[in-house]
C-alpha cells in the first residue's frame, strides 16, 4: 500500500469523477484510514456519488475526525437527500457526544422527512439518553408523521 499511497491519493485528486469515483470503491477500510484526510476532502467533491461514498466511507471507518465535516455535509442545502441522509448514517457509525450533539441540533431543524427519519435512526444507533428522550418526544407527537413514528418507536420501546 505504501508504494501506491501516492497513487490512490492522485487518483482521489482526478479531473474526472468516474476516475475519483473508482478510486473511492477501490479503497479498502484500513487504506481508507490511513488516506482519511483525502477521503474527507471528497465530501466537498462536485460530483454526488463521490460525495456519498466518502460520507458512507468515513462513517464505516469511524472516523471521530470527520464528525464536524461530516455534519456540515449533512446541512448543505445543494445537496440531495440521499447524500445528506448517507452523512447523517455515518455520523450513527461514528457515534460519540459530538456526532450525537450534531444529530440532535440537525434533527430539531430538519424540513426532509427522508433525512429527518435517517438522522432518527442514527440517533437511536448512537443510543444515548439525551438522543432517545428526543426520539421519544418526536415520535409521540401526535402530528408526527407516520414513517418518523416509527423509526422512533424503534428506539424508544421499552
Amino acid at each position: 500500500f505504501n508504494q501506491a499511497r501516492p497513487l490512490l491519493v492522485l487518483a482521489l485528486n482526478h479531473v474526472d469523477p468516474g476516475a475519483r469515483l473508482a478510486s473511492m470503491k477501490a479503497l479498502k477500510p484500513d487504506h481508507a484510514m490511513q488516506l482519511a484526510v483525502e477521503v474527507r476532502k471528497r465530501l466537498s467533491d462536485k460530483d454526488a456519488q463521490v460525495r456519498t461514498l466518502a460520507a458512507t466511507m468515513l462513517g464505516h471507518i469511524e472516523d471521530r475526525g470527520a464528525v464536524q465535516s461530516i455534519a456540515t455535509f449533512v446541512r448543505r442545502s445543494d445537496a440531495s437527500d440521499a447524500e445528506r441522509s448517507a452523512g447523517a448514517a455515518a455520523l450513527g457509525e461514528i457515534g460519540g457526544a459530538d456526532a450525537a450533539e450534531a444529530l440532535r441540533q440537525d434533527f430539531v431543524k430538519e424540513k426532509s422527512l427522508d433525512v429527518k427519519c435517517a438522522i432518527a435512526n442514527a440517533l437511536g444507533a448512537i443510543g444515548d439518553a439525551t438522543s432517545i428522550e428526543l426520539l421519544r418526544k418526536e415520535g409521540g407527537r401526535l402530528l408526527a408523521p407516520a414513517q418518523l413514528k416509527e423509526v422512533c418507536a424503534r428506539y424508544t420501546k421499552r
